[in-house]
């Protein structure tokens, strides 16, 4: 870089006719950055003119031209990655002020690259409701629901429904946990109070069985109940309930708070886990 900046010192003042008394060279160099002790890379070169007048031959757009190239020799056209947060700057000196043959200057500033702003965090997951003092966790206990499914029916009245089904599914469990020992009680499904009359029935493996209600602060909730005696094996049991077509028919509306919150019960009560299963 020395090098290219004394070559075309001189060939800027030959060009011009400007007559000087010694050529531009390298005085300086220095490729250390250590702010603390007054280190910062920097290149210098010295020559000397004939006179103020022998350097104001130089056009002053050439002057800015080259001290511009000085600058993009370091940076490149967009700025070397490994800059990035570094300004460079090209500027002439006189070492009498009273007495500046040439003057000029050009400085870049190498921004630091964009970086994209993180995502926002996701919202906090809603409370699980609570219609019971009992262990909702689905952490350690022996079943779980499966997502609901939807597919098109037909109520008791042979009118065009929804019908919307879970399942379940064993999972493993710590046996010293008391709700791994649990057995498959009730269901209890919480749902939109306006939907209320939009459930036509409900059904365990196809068959209609009794709707057991139960009603709360925040609305009603229907319930398969009698499941030890009626499904002793839940994982192969389906359970349905089937809702008139209209808003109800999509589980988002007909479900409490716009989420499906089904609680599985043991026959104490004492465990409860709430399955999300839409």
């Amino acid at each position: 870089m020395g090098q290219f900046m004394t070559d075309s010192l001189n060939a800027l003042a030959a060009d011009a006719g400007a007559l000087l008394t010694m050529p531009f060279v390298l005085t300086e160099c220095i490729s250390e950055y250590e702010p603390d002790a007054g280190l910062i890379p920097t290149i210098k070169v010295c020559g000397t003119f004939f006179s103020a007048e022998e350097a104001q031959k130089i056009p002053q757009d050439d002057v800015d031209f080259l001290m511009q190239q000085f600058v993009l020799a370091v940076t490149g056209e967009d700025c070397q990655p490994f800059m990035a947060g570094t300004s460079v700057r090209a500027q002439i000196d006189s070492e009498q002020a009273s007495q500046r043959c040439l003057q000029g200057s050009y400085s870049a500033q190498c921004a630091l690259p964009l970086v994209p702003a993180p995502p926002p965090a996701p919202p906090p997951p809603t409370p699980i409701t609570m219609t019971h003092i009992c262990d909702a966790s689905t952490a350690h206990v022996p079943y779980l629901l499966t997502p609901i499914t939807v597919t098109p029916g037909l109520d008791q009245d042979n009118q065009t429904a929804v019908v919307m089904c879970v399942g379940a599914k064993a999972q493993a469990c710590d046996k010293r946990k008391m709700c791994c020992n649990m057995d498959f009680s009730k269901i209890e499904v919480l749902m939109n109070d306006a939907c209320r009359s939009s459930l036509r029935l409900i059904t365990i493996d196809g068959a209609q069985v009794a709707i057991s209600w139960g009603f709360y602060k925040f609305g009603p909730a229907f319930k398969f109940t009698n499941l030890v005696r009626q499904t002793p094996n839940p994982e192969t049991a389906s359970y349905c309930w089937v809702v008139r077509d209209g808003p109800c028919a999509d589980p988002r509306q007909f479900c409490y708070n716009g989420r499906c919150q089904l609680n599985v019960f043991s026959t104490n009560n004492d465990c409860c886990p709430a399955n999300l299963v839409a």
